[in-house]
């Protein structure tokens, strides 16, 4: 008797751990989704200060 509550507290065990692996998955996702947009948000705010910059250069140079 004892063999079976051993091996239904290690089964019980082993979904806990696959539940928290999902968890941490799941929270490394989005941690890199906001991240990536983030980077975008960069990205585009260089893109309208370098577009700025040459225009600010092309009107010195009249």
């Amino acid at each position: 008797m004892c063999s079976i509550y051993r091996g239904a507290f290690t089964t019980r065990r082993g979904k806990m751990h696959l539940g928290l692996d999902v968890d941490i998955h799941k929270l490394e996702a989005e941690k890199l989704r906001k991240g990536k947009n983030k980077a975008e948000e960069d990205l585009d705010s260089l893109k309208t200060d370098y577009k700025k910059l040459c225009l600010s250069i092309r009107t010195t140079e009249c």
